[in-house]
């Protein structure tokens, strides 16, 4: 029999077998007016969410076994002498390995032609004691020891007395040495300035995670505030950048100043090529996801600007709480606030969405998040602090992206939609189908077997939970009827098919057994939300609007299988155009909102 024991189902889904036979029981049809007296709770459930019945849902949904994988890709291997374990620091581990290679990646060999460019600069200037340069040299450049013989260096400077450079060469050349020495002693170490939400300062000891980085405390606003600090930081690098790049003109005898004094007095940042502004310290905002719709103004204003600063958004929260005053789910027929939909309202800003139970994409997309010129959001969904196991929150991981609540997303900026290339989807579960087919196999006590196609749908990932799944209603086998319809079926009737229907997911117990649940009204409008903005995501990634999502199930009925016809091609797509229709006029209204 199953366990009474709540707390154990807080791990279940992690001992769920995947090659074990399931089982439906095959009771007896219950009395007619005993089945018309549950059916009339039944409906009332649907409507109200009310099951006037103290059950507590002991099983777990049965289609989770198919994401299961029974090699962890954990400890992961960032390095030959690192290894790390998923938990709720692995994100900002990963964020720190990517920072200082980064570093070394686009700025070592920068480093190397500034010292190269300052020496040859330093002989434009006739120096005269060898000695005491070849040591400020390596005092100086210290880092760059490995790289250059600071010796051999000052042997090539000319020392003896020559024409002396005209007055106005010399000071612009005495400036930029200034300049790029001072600049080199200033970003030489410094990896990043990472400016850290304040509540995420107080749970994580950051600063044993980042090395060189320079975290940054903020007195109101992270994101206005990032906008200050990036303009001085970039100030101050613009400066080395224009004498990097006069310092080449002098060394190729190329300097005009006819021309080149008028173009570098309004150099600015903007003028940058890609792998000078490649170079800049990267400015990474550290928050929570409800820090960042708590300041949802200031974030818009922030991607507007077209900075090129990285804000990493650790979401914490695995399935929505319900609050009808304010919350999408199991509430209202609301649109869920998406991060990635507010940020395609900037087409220049680079999305990147995921978990963590791929660490190998997850690592990538923080390194090209890195390379990138323009502003980027990457949010991460991420374990709490929890006795939950790595294989469980992976798993719970899987379910979210199959589930379609939180979906793999890469958003480009700067693409066109004519070249489908705008949204990519690829990284998730049957990216082609509205919810992931998956077929489960069952037998009856007769030991007839019954085979059939399920959607794994947002009410399936939910139910993965104790806490949600306590809001479902199990269904004895003696209540059966024809009038029950898997929910990714459900999701596609038109609203005349209906009438007096009733929507379930499959559940499994620990004994292997099939059970039937009904999800009440509200679960279905907070999946029908998810459905219209996965087909949302579809239409940008370059899909069609609408490929079927139907059930090819085999029903599992009291007496026999039989087969139940399919909904038209024609059917579906309208259905789902008109979904998309809804989601599209949402995504719009929320863009407009007074909020952003």
């Amino acid at each position: 029999m199953p366990s009474n024991n709540p707390k154990a189902m807080e791990s279940a889904i992690e001992t769920i077998p995947t090659d074990q036979t399931l089982y439906w029981n095959v009771d007896e049809p219950a009395a007619e007016n005993e089945k018309a007296e549950f059916w009339k709770k039944l409906r009332s459930f649907y409507r109200t969410g009310d099951k006037n019945t103290d059950e507590i849902i002991l099983e777990s949904p049965a289609l989770i076994r198919f994401l299961k994988d029974e090699k962890s890709p954990y400890p992961y291997a960032l390095s030959e002498d690192l290894k790390i374990d998923l938990n709720n620091e692995t994100p900002l581990v990963m964020l720190s390995h990517a920072l200082s290679t980064h570093k070394r990646d686009h700025r070592k060999k920068f480093k190397s032609q500034l010292v190269e460019l300052v020496d040859s600069l330093n002989r434009l200037l006739k120096l005269e004691n060898p000695d005491q340069e070849a040591s400020d040299l390596k005092n100086t450049y210290d880092f760059a020891d490995e790289l250059i013989a600071f010796d051999k260096i000052v042997e090539m400077i000319p020392h003896q007395k020559n024409e002396m450079l005209q007055g106005s060469r010399m000071s612009r050349i005495q400036e930029i040495v200034a300049t790029m020495k001072s600049g080199l002693a200033h970003y030489n170490d410094l990896v990043a300035n990472i400016i850290l939400d304040k509540e995420l300062k107080r749970q994580m000891e950051v600063h044993k995670l980042f090395e060189d980085v320079r975290l940054v405390r903020f007195s109101e606003d992270a994101f206005a505030e990032a906008q200050h600090l990036f303009i001085e930081e970039m100030g101050n690098f613009t400066e080395l950048i224009k004498s990097y790049r006069i310092a080449l003109l002098e060394v190729n005898g190329e300097y005009d100043e006819d021309i080149h004094e008028e173009y570098f007095h309004h150099f600015n940042w903007h003028r940058f090529l890609d792998e000078e502004l490649s170079l800049f310290p990267p400015m990474v905002i550290l928050v929570e996801h409800a820090y960042l719709f708590e300041h949802l103004t200031t974030f818009s204003r922030l991607l507007a600007s077209n900075l090129p600063i990285n804000i990493v958004v650790l979401n914490h929260q695995k399935v929505s709480n319900p609050n009808k005053a304010i919350d999408w789910e199991d509430a209202s027929h609301q649109s869920r606030q998406e991060l990635a939909t507010l940020a395609m309202s900037h087409r220049n800003v680079k999305v990147m969405q995921t978990g963590l139970d791929n660490p190998e994409l997850l690592l990538a997309g923080l390194h090209e998040a890195l390379k990138v010129t323009s502003p980027v959001v990457c949010h991460l969904s991420v374990p709490t602090e929890s006795s939950k196991s790595i294989n469980e929150e992976i798993l719970i991981a899987k379910a979210a992206a199959a589930g379609r609540y939180f979906p793999k997303i890469t958003l480009q900026p700067n693409s066109s939609l004519a070249e489908n290339s705008t949204c990519d989807i690829s990284a998730n579960i049957q990216k082609e189908e509205v919810w992931p087919l998956f077929t489960l196999k069952a037998k009856n006590s007769k030991e007839t077997e019954a085979m059939m196609d399920v959607g794994f749908t947002y009410a399936d990932y939910k139910a993965i939970f104790p806490e949600k799944a306590k809001e479902l209603m199990t269904i004895p086998s003696k209540y059966y009827s024809d009038l029950l319809i898997p929910l990714s079926e459900y999701l596609l009737l038109e609203e005349q098919k209906l009438y007096g229907v009733i929507p379930y997911i499959w559940l499994v117990n620990n004994q292997n057994e099939l059970i039937r649940a009904a999800v009440p009204y509200m679960w279905v409008l907070s999946c029908q939300e998810r459905m219209e903005f996965w087909n949302h995501l579809r239409t940008l990634a370059g899909g069609r609007e609408a490929t079927s999502a139907t059930s090819t199930e085999v029903p599992l009925t009291d007496t026999a299988t039989h087969g139940v016809s399919s909904l038209s091609e024609e059917h579906l797509t309208k259905i789902e155009k008109e979904a998309l229709s809804r989601a599209t006029e949402r995504l719009i209204s929320a863009l407009l909102s007074e909020d952003l």
